[in-house]
């Protein structure tokens, strides 16, 4: 379990600042509601000024790069 999350860390430092802050805002977004999170959501809430369908965009790439990891190390 431990091993999991290390390598999750790792992928998670690998960002980019706008990937960063996406995944900070869905995160966040997540704990103070209990829902899934949207791109219009993210795009409300962010600090970046990106579009909704550029936060998509880069929501669908951590989850190939992040979460994918996770998946595939599980």
């Amino acid at each position: 379990m431990m091993a999991t999350r290390e390598r999750a860390g790792e992928a998670a430092r690998q960002l980019d600042e706008r990937q960063s802050e996406v995944l900070r805002s869905v995160i966040r977004s997540h704990i103070e509601t209990g829902e899934p999170v949207g791109s219009r959501t993210v795009s409300r809430g962010a600090r970046l000024r990106l579009s909704p369908a550029s936060i998509r965009s880069i929501m669908a790439e951590l989850e190939e790069r992040v979460f994918g990891r996770l998946a595939d190390m599980g």
